[in-house]
Formats: structure tokens, sequence, C-alpha cells
């Protein structure tokens, strides 16, 4: 688990904003590692899991400059 602080300029306080997880390598909601046994998942605090390079997988939050996001992420086996 780790708290994100995120500071925006140069657009609006209190702008509504996303969080998306972009990856090169991914299948399904799994971010490859360069271990091909050995891939992570990345969630939000609520522990939904983010799709990697889905637009529609995101983070909602506010501009506040900064504001506070709290992430989660868990190796798991990407062979089974």
């Amino acid at each position: 688990t780790r708290d994100l602080s995120i500071a925006c300029t140069n657009i609006a306080a209190q702008a509504l904003l996303t969080l998306r997880v972009q990856a090169e390598q991914s299948n399904g909601d799994i971010i490859q590692s360069n271990n091909p046994d050995i891939g992570f998942k990345i969630a939000d605090q609520n522990n939904r899991v983010l799709t990697p390079n889905n637009a529609n997988s995101f983070i909602p939050f506010v501009n506040q400059n900064p504001t506070n996001l709290t992430i989660k992420a868990w190796p798991v086996s990407s062979t089974n």
C-alpha cells in the first residue's frame, strides 16, 4: 500500500481528474514483470483492481494541490 501525493499545475483547482495505469506488457488486469512467471495487480484504496491500458479503468480524484491517493499493489502468478 502506498500513498501518492499528486500536484497538478496549470489546471484549475477542483478540476475532476483521473489516474490510469499504462503498461508495455499486460494480460487482463495483470502487469507483467521482467520475470515471465510473475506479474502485479494495482488497485485503489477500495481494492478495485485497475486494468492496464484500459481507458474505462481509473481512479477519479479532484485536483486539490496536492491530492492524496492510496494505491495497493501485489505480486501474482502470471503462469498459474
